[in-house]
């Protein structure tokens, strides 16, 4: 959904097929798709940011104590890893079958947080995004790493809206792993690294309605999401993660306009029940792109200011529907 941080859906307009692409791959497959799934998930998305020029030193300094600073309750920095599997690449425009990513951003102490602005558990709304707003954002150098068991990912240091902000390209994305975080000396905060800054989830095995997710394109848009009567949710594996969360991105029935969207998050308990008359505002024969999503959410300590970086694993899955 395009509430989510850094994953946007392109809607092909020009689409009459069907099934709408998902960046998350389900393990009910047979072998050869298991084989074409672990070719994929070596490959990302590009992203296209333009580098910054690495001799601008412009960006802030933060302040910097040679002890471990005591834990200030603020937040300083936030970084998400994800991956999102879309089995019917057909029906998007831009859209990767398996799109990984890493982000993050440092900054100065600030009381709000990344996450704040998802609804309540149990709840269904049309959130506007996150409102960090702190006074200054942190270069901490050209690179950062973000290191997992089995392989490591380098960061690289863009400027968006004037902020220092760090991305990776093409990464291997693992699954129910732990990411530290690598900061180098010539990082304004100081040389750290923090062990398990990210958990990410366990991949879907099984999500419901399958005629969601369905990969052939001319099968697409076939399963429906009620706009007057609840909708159910179901998937496995669950009770690993800290949320499960349904984005729903609505597009007039050509597929060429965006009506809008709604998120709803509950525990990661095996299903969801989005309430009645949630959809009720969007017309009848509106394409949607719906997103499964399980988080596990993380905070750690920075050692050299005591704020808190906020982490993020994410893990999705993207289908298609339609509004009846």
């Amino acid at each position: 959904m395009r509430f989510i941080l850094f994953f946007a859906i392109s809607f092909l307009a020009s689409c009459t097929c069907g099934t709408i692409s998902s960046d998350y791959k389900l393990g009910e497959v047979d072998s050869e798709e298991k084989k074409d799934s672990e070719l994929a998930e070596e490959t990302g998305d590009a992203r296209g940011e333009s580098p910054i020029d690495t001799n601008n030193d412009s960006a802030p300094t933060a302040p910097v104590d040679t002890d471990l600073a005591a834990p200030t309750g603020m937040g300083g920095g936030m970084l998400q890893i994800g991956s999102t599997w879309t089995p019917c690449v057909d029906c998007f425009i831009g859209v990767p079958e398996v799109d990984t990513f890493a982000a993050a951003v440092f900054h100065s102490s600030t009381s709000n947080t990344w996450y704040d602005w998802i609804p309540a558990v149990g709840t269904c709304t049309f959130p506007s995004g996150p409102n960090v707003n702190p006074a200054s954002y942190y270069d901490v150098g050209n690179f950062i790493q973000v290191i997992s068991p089995f392989s490591s990912t380098t960061l690289t240091r863009f400027y968006e809206s004037g902020r220092p902000t760090y991305r990776s390209g093409i990464m291997n994305f693992s699954a129910n792993s732990g990411y530290e975080l690598s900061i180098g000396t010539n990082s304004t905060l100081g040389d750290f690294s923090i062990l398990e800054a990210v958990t990410t989830p366990k991949e879907f095995t099984h999500a419901q309605p399958s005629q969601y997710f369905t990969s052939d394109p001319y099968s697409g848009f076939f399963g429906i999401l009620r706009r007057g009567y609840t909708n159910q949710f179901t998937y496995a594996p669950y009770g690993e993660s800290d949320f499960f969360i349904v984005t729903v991105d609505v597009y007039d029935y050509t597929g060429s306009a965006y009506l809008g969207g709604v998120m709803c998050v509950d525990l990661d308990d095996g299903s969801m029940t989005m309430p009645a008359g949630t959809l009720s505002s969007f017309p009848a024969s509106s394409l949607v792109a719906i997103t499964y999503y399980k988080w596990i959410v993380t905070e750690s300590i920075v050692p050299t200011t005591g704020d808190t970086v906020e982490g993020v694993g994410q893990y999705g899955l993207v289908g298609t529907a339609t509004l009846q």
